[in-house]
């Protein structure tokens, strides 16, 4: 018996376009009537998510920033994690030999010190922006998570510098393969969803999870059924290969497997990639 869904946004529920189909809507609201408990678990910012959910018209917790922040339906603040200061003071004043551009995030949004457009694509059907500043000024407290990005193996060049820095001060994760995120110790979605859980007296078994990336392992890992993207990034699937592998993104591969699970669960679950 299963009494939460939660869900990764980008990669997962939506398309490659960074759009959500109309099959995967209308599942989504078939899910809600069951009743099955939503929730959103991103690494997106909760402004965005907020207004995204507003404009769908669907209704669910939201877990944001990869863990960082957790928010339930009337949009009330049920959890908060910040990095240190310290590590926030050092990301942002320390000189890291790559070409990878620096991110913020924080509850007033999305800083950076780089104008380019193409970082806007993937928000361009929620309207969210970036704000432009010098990164050095901005508050060492306050910040949800800090993320560099650039080509994966740019990235991989630069995650031993980072490790040997920080040891276990913060943590990493991949949230895309251009995107390298660096989080507070011990936040994650998993970790979040089952502080939300407790709070709602729903146990982590009897929840259903999706996702494509490695933000999103321990959240799969954890739960009663976690479910892996057909279109995930190698590295999950090779850390997780027990989990089961759904289909792609671009065929809305959730609604795909949800119809199965609501209407037939009897039968074998054959993938449509």
């Amino acid at each position: 018996m299963f009494r939460l869904a939660a869900f990764d946004m980008d990669g997962t529920l939506l398309m490659p376009d960074h759009r959500l189909g109309e099959k995967t809507l209308s599942t989504l609201s078939q899910l809600a009537e069951k009743p099955m408990t939503l929730t959103f678990a991103t690494g997106r910012h909760y402004l965005e998510m907020k207004d995204i959910l507003s404009n769908l018209g669907l209704e669910g917790y939201l877990i944001t920033g990869n863990g960082t922040r957790i928010h339930d339906l009337a949009g009330n603040r049920l959890h908060v994690s910040d990095l240190p200061a310290e590590c926030a003071h050092e990301l942002l004043n320390t000189h890291w030999n790559t070409p990878a551009s620096l991110h913020v995030f924080r509850d007033e949004g999305w800083f950076t010190d780089l104008d380019d457009p193409q970082l806007l694509v993937p928000h361009e059907f929620s309207g969210f922006r970036y704000q432009l500043c010098e990164l050095s000024k901005l508050p060492v407290t306050g910040n949800s998570k800090v993320c560099f990005t650039a080509p994966h193996d740019v990235l991989l060049e630069l995650v031993p510098s980072i490790e040997a820095h920080f040891g276990s001060r913060v943590d990493l994760c991949f949230s895309a393969a251009d995107c390298l995120d660096i989080m507070p110790a011990g936040s994650n979605k998993g970790s979040a969803l089952a502080l939300l859980t407790a709070r709602l007296g729903i146990e982590m078994s009897e929840c259903m999870a999706f996702g494509d990336a490695m933000n999103d392992r321990e959240m799969l890992e954890s739960v009663g059924m976690g479910l892996v993207m057909g279109n995930a990034l190698p590295v999950l699937k090779h850390h997780s290969p027990h989990l089961q592998v759904i289909g792609h993104c671009q065929n809305q591969a959730v609604s795909h497997f949800l119809q199965h699970w609501l209407n037939s669960p009897h039968l074998t679950y054959s993938p449509e990639y």
